[in-house]
């Protein structure tokens, strides 16, 4: 039987703290231990009450979200902290240095103006982020060690060598749980002579998308953008999939050019990375490669079925990096993966990859 997650939400606002309550205390496995008014509160409390985790907000006085996640971090290691986010570009920015500082991930405080549908809606999105967090919690092993028995996964142990040599039209991207941070890894370590574009989704909502994209242009040497519809993709640049929409990619004028729609979800996203890489599959066929990263349940396994079926490359992450080995998982175990890195050696592998597209295809 698996026990209750002890909980401890921290916000300076009476009434969001009943929003956030309410919404915990109706997740099965969830127990809301105690509250707290601000980040000094919660280091306190933190341990007086032994939470497995806490909902944090941002702005709050004596100590801000962000410093108390590093307090939190260094006093009490095994504590996760959930963010509890404005959907604006403000709250976007701040939560990414949150998410930078140890935060394990956010939620967006709903915009609905009936208390009820509010709570709903908080509900839903904590109840995802805490699945997560069961999830990373159930493998821990250091990161550059692998352990298969501990996975139930028999990971490839191969290098770039395993990949065949072509050259490289595209690369699309596909990471959630864990995402800013692993991409903060992998995008500035790229060269700004990257070869081929790439296409990335990351499960976000909207605003998010594009402060992250702010965010690791400032820091990567090739350009990183939010795409919009109609774009051309160039060599060297990144496109990150707008939250809230759906990308693929058309061939037009010898070139290829960014759709973003409004299509439904799939894989429970919107963004998905498997609408992201069908939709590529047959465009770039056996000139594209994949790579899926850290991230909660199975998006981006039918669209790595559709990649490898038009002749293309997978890359996934291994195991032991991934805050969630969720997705690899799926994608490993359907046989699909081609080659398998830690985090920090992924840009390296797409590095690679450019200089092999320069040389003639063999």
């Amino acid at each position: 039987m698996t026990s209750n997650l002890r909980c401890l939400v921290v916000d300076d606002s009476a009434l969001s703290r009943k929003l956030v309550r309410t919404a915990l205390e109706s997740i099965p496995g969830v127990e809301v231990v105690g509250i707290a008014r601000d980040g000094v509160d919660a280091i306190e409390r933190c341990k007086e009450y032994q939470a497995d985790f806490v909902t944090m907000d941002l702005e709050m006085p004596r100590m801000n979200g962000i410093d108390a996640v590093r307090a939190l971090k260094e006093q009490h290691p095994h504590t996760k902290v959930i963010m509890v986010s404005s959907l604006t570009s403000a709250g976007a920015n701040i939560t990414y240095q949150a998410l930078h500082a140890g935060a394990f991930d956010f939620v967006t405080k709903p915009l609905a103006t009936n208390l009820d549908d509010g709570i709903r809606t908080l509900s839903m999105q904590l109840a995802d982020k805490i699945a997560s967090l069961r999830e990373s919690t159930k493998v821990h092993v250091p990161a550059t060690k692998i352990a298969p028995t501990a996975t139930h996964v028999n990971e490839p142990r191969v290098s770039t060598k395993s990949l065949r040599s072509v050259s490289v039209r595209a690369l699309c991207l596909g990471i959630s749980t864990g995402g800013p941070v692993a991409l903060n890894t992998v995008i500035p370590s790229l060269p700004a002579s990257l070869s081929f574009p790439i296409f990335l989704v990351q499960h976000m909502p909207p605003v998010f998308t594009k402060s992250l994209a702010d965010q690791l242009d400032r820091n990567s040497k090739v350009t990183v953008v939010e795409a919009a519809d109609g774009m051309m993709a160039r060599d060297g640049w990144v496109y990150i999939a707008p939250g809230g929409k759906q990308m693929k990619v058309d061939f037009n004028m010898g070139g290829l050019q960014i759709k973003i729609t409004d299509d439904a979800p799939e894989s429970n996203a919107k963004p998905s990375v498997d609408y992201l890489f069908r939709h590529l599959a047959p465009i770039v066929r056996d000139r594209l490669v994949a790579a899926v990263l850290t991230g909660m349940g199975a998006d981006g396994t039918v669209g790595c079925r559709e990649i490898k079926k038009h002749g293309g490359q997978i890359i996934t992450q291994d195991a032991a990096s991934c805050v969630v080995y969720g997705m690899p998982r799926s994608v490993a175990e359907a046989g699909l993966t081609d080659a398998v890195f830690p985090l920090s050696e992924i840009g390296t592998a797409i590095a690679k990859l450019s200089q092999e597209s320069l040389q003639p295809c063999r």
